[in-house]
């Protein structure tokens, strides 16, 4: 747990789940201006906040499961693509019926193997508002709502770009005469 009132480790979980956190307040900060938050991350787990009056209420830090999306990048002849970039393109909040706004952290992207698998983790479930972007040389390939149903089961995906194209033809222009063609 980290709390906003300054960096820095404040408690560790045990086996339950459960810690015990001991904060004083500075006078200025016990107004209903600024509400002090805890932070707490967890293998597995979306990073999560509350704020720490909440917190007292409740006695409750509820984190939100985070999936997995792996699989392989093959081009149109279903040979592995290395080095392709995988982004996971997310929206900046999700609406939890339990917990309201979360914000969901950026996700830094992955290359693919030299076998073409990826994998990246730490994907929010269930995410209807997502885009996987898979670019490789000048190939840009979109995926839409493709984030892991359940935090146990990773999303697999097979990810095949097309063939590459070469536009042939002449270049005009405003002013100028037809170019001939290179071939």
């Amino acid at each position: 747990c980290e709390s906003a009132l300054g960096a820095g480790r404040l408690a560790e979980s045990d086996a339950e789940g459960a810690f015990a956190v001991a904060v004083r307040l500075p006078e200025e900060t016990r107004s209903e201006r600024h509400l002090p938050m805890l932070g707490a991350e967890a293998p597995g787990y979306l990073t999560g906040s509350i704020a720490l009056a909440w917190l007292a209420r409740t006695g409750v830090l509820e984190l939100v499961p985070s999936g997995t999306l792996e699989g392989r990048v093959l081009d149109g002849e279903g040979r592995p693509v290395p080095a392709a970039r995988l982004a996971w393109q997310r929206p900046q909040y999700l609406q939890d019926a339990r917990l309201g706004n979360l914000r969901v952290p950026e996700l830094a992207p992955v290359l693919s193997a030299a076998d073409g698998s990826f994998r990246l983790a730490g994907v929010p479930c269930g995410v209807d508002e997502s885009v996987l972007e898979v670019v490789h040389g000048s190939t840009h390939f979109s995926l839409e709502n493709v984030a892991p149903e359940r935090p146990t089961e990773p999303r697999v995906l097979e990810v095949r770009l097309g063939r590459g194209r070469t536009l042939v033809g002449q270049l005009q222009w405003e002013d100028a005469n037809l170019l001939p063609r290179a071939d």
